[in-house]
């Protein structure tokens, strides 16, 4: 599910490097940071059906607010359109600016939250 997730989100951002979980410590923004948040497997009665929705964080790094909005925007665009298998679909949860986490006074962050519906069977 992650390497087909990293490959939509990477589809979405150009030449903006996507980092999971964590950028390096040498990264340039802007970047895209991003992690499964959770998953849930959809069961019936005889057992798994196949399908699955994986939860991910999409953090958006830029020097400026704007750049990172419309990479956010680029994103949350692409993803919302975005369907190949696996992929049934993408949803969007939420989308949101936030202060910076890194350390780094000079980045601005938006944050995209999203549900990705697979086949996994």
């Amino acid at each position: 599910m992650d390497a087909s997730f990293y490959s939509a989100l990477s589809a979405q951002t150009g030449t903006t490097k996507v980092y999971p979980v964590l950028a390096p410590e040498t990264a340039v923004a802007p970047f895209v940071v991003y992690q499964r948040t959770g998953t849930q497997r959809d069961l019936a009665v005889d057992g798994p059906t196949g399908l699955a929705i994986a939860s991910y964080r999409v953090d958006v790094y830029a020097t400026s607010l704007k750049a990172a909005k419309n990479i956010a925007d680029d994103v949350v665009t692409g993803l919302s359109q975005y369907a190949t298998a696996p992929i049934i679909y993408i949803r969007i949860e939420n989308e949101f600016d936030a202060s910076d986490l890194s350390g780094d006074p000079k980045l601005f962050r938006m944050i995209v939250e999203v549900d990705a519906h697979f086949i996994t069977a």
